[in-house]
């Protein structure tokens, strides 16, 4: 039962987190464009995507 109550925890800031992101999406483009590069790898075109990675 505790472990029920503390993921319903986890995914209720998880959800509070990503209704957040979306405001500020909304709000604002240049947020939107740095969150769609970063979290999702989005390049415009003729531009190069390197990714580094630490091992």
């Amino acid at each position: 039962m505790q472990k029920l109550k503390e993921e319903k925890k986890y995914y209720t800031s998880y959800i509070q987190q990503i209704k957040k992101e979306k405001k500020e999406c909304i709000d604002n483009n240049d947020i939107l464009e740095k969150l769609a590069r970063e979290k999702y790898y989005m390049k415009r075109e003729k531009e190069d995507l390197y990714i580094i990675t630490q091992e």
